[in-house]
């Protein structure tokens, strides 16, 4: 599992396309879970949660190795 910080943001939602076209599995680490809409319904899990909070970035963290 690849954890992807600003997976809603520009530049996050294209890494995510290209992540989930090579068949990888992508968790996504959002602010604002109502943006992630697209991202759950493609089968992304997404974590709410800020890069500036380590409790939720060890939440999003865990069982990924990327």
């Amino acid at each position: 599992m690849i954890l992807l910080t600003g997976a809603t943001g520009f530049t996050g939602r294209f890494v995510c396309d290209v992540l989930l076209e090579r068949g990888l599995p992508v968790r996504g680490l959002v602010r604002d879970p109502t943006k992630a809409g697209s991202l759950v319904d493609r089968g992304v899990p997404c974590v709410t949660g800020d890069v500036r909070d380590g409790g939720a970035v060890r939440r999003a963290l865990e069982g990924c190795s990327g």
